[in-house]
């Protein structure tokens, strides 16, 4: 009995460090860029989370609270400034006009440029060392009927990019641009070479195991280890990792080819109270397993569809079959990060279960915890969703 407090100890040590990151959501990106090219203009539409967004809000003095949901907020051109820097063949495009939109969960800052007739855009962006870890954004590049030209993923070590222009999107008869805003030279060079492809099959299976490992999707770890704490044994421990991988796989791919679809202002909250559910389950400590693999593909389900918009509102894996070979990447990088956490937590619970205090109250304990934290989720999400 004398090792109860260095357990208590190290068990709400634990739960502090997941609260500080409660208020992070269900997806691999802290932010995503898509550019959009008209004839004459280009759009930057930057969308983030509501931390992030309020973050970028501070510098022009305005706080979250003075946007209303829904509605458009004038922004000053020169913000833009703050947060990128665009270029068309090398000369600087100043914006004009700039605005920001939320709907309590998120915030979309959009900016247009002017746009010249020209062979490449370049995009430069600030804001990439204020990401969380491992701190990328997808960058998409499309025309206005949303066909996409080019992506990359963006990194501290590459913060830039610039794209080829189709052709197409500047008649031959057009007369150059002469505006005062495309005749400062850009110096020093902010881009880097024309790129033309989308990113590899390793990047997004580097981008899957990102997901888990690096940016922290807390909720679908905590949810892991909720199910493992119903488990005694080795051998229900993986078949509830299997069953659990199998269905949110299958919800990932029907819901990234368009097949399903569900609003993530029911897809966050549902899967915080998932966490609850299988939590609450581990008090009855029940040793039948088949229940308990119904309700993990059950609620599997529901957390492909966090997995699934995460990598479909990046614009990154493109549309119908072109999206197979990223979401086969992406989804193997998640098991892969996925089977790295259970690697860790399988040998320690089962060294736990020796200890007799932990197999009589130590489940409950931290099943205890992870309710706390998920109704914490739960309320965050179904708050945020009615600003």
């Amino acid at each position: 009995m004398k090792p109860r407090a260095p357990f208590f100890t190290i068990v709400l040590l634990g739960a502090l460090l997941l609260l500080a990151q409660a208020s992070r959501a269900h997806a691999p990106f802290d932010c995503s860029i898509r550019v959009v090219v008209h004839a004459d203009s280009a759009e930057v539409i930057l969308t983030v989370g509501r931390a992030l967004g309020a973050d970028f809000l501070k510098p022009a003095g305005i706080s979250p609270g003075q946007l209303s949901a829904g509605h458009l907020f004038a922004l000053s051109p020169g913000f833009a400034t703050n947060l990128f820097a665009a270029a068309a063949d090398g000369k600087i495009l100043l914006p004009r006009e700039a605005d920001v939109i939320t709907d309590g969960l998120e915030f979309q800052f959009h900016f247009e440029y002017a746009l010249p007739p020209a062979k490449s855009l370049g995009l430069e962006t600030k804001f990439i060392p204020a990401l969380n870890p491992p701190r990328t954004a997808p960058l998409v590049l499309t025309d206005e009927n949303g066909n996409i030209f080019a992506s990359a993923i963006l990194s501290p070590a590459k913060t830039g990019t610039e794209f080829a222009l189709p052709e197409k999107l500047f008649p031959p008869d057009r007369p150059p641009d002469r505006s005062e805003n495309f005749e400062k030279p850009l110096a020093p060079p902010v881009v880097s070479a024309v790129e033309k492809t989308a990113p590899s099959f390793a990047q997004f299976l580097q981008l899957g195991v990102g997901h888990i490992l690096n940016i922290g999707a807390f909720d679908h770890l905590l949810f892991l280890v909720a199910l493992l704490l119903g488990c005694r044994k080795l051998k229900p421990m993986l078949l509830v990792i299997t069953g659990f991988t199998l269905a949110h796989s299958l919800t990932l791919g029907l819901a990234a080819l368009n097949l399903v679809s569900l609003s993530p202002h029911i897809v966050e909250p549902a899967i915080a109270a998932s966490i609850i559910f299988v939590a609450a389950e581990n008090f009855r400590r029940t040793e039948k397993s088949w229940p308990r693999y119904a309700l993990t593909c059950g609620f599997g389900l529901i957390h492909g569809f966090g997995f699934a918009r995460a990598l479909r509102e990046s614009g990154l894996a493109g549309t119908g079959m072109e999206i197979a070979r990223p979401l086969l990447a992406f989804n193997l990088g998640v098991e892969i990060g996925q089977l790295a956490v259970a690697a860790l937590l399988l040998p320690l619970l089962l060294l736990l279960e020796r200890w007799p205090w932990f197999a009589r109250f130590g489940a409950r304990v931290l099943s205890a915890l992870v309710i706390v934290l998920a109704a914490y989720w739960v309320w965050q999400r179904v708050t945020s969703s009615g600003d």
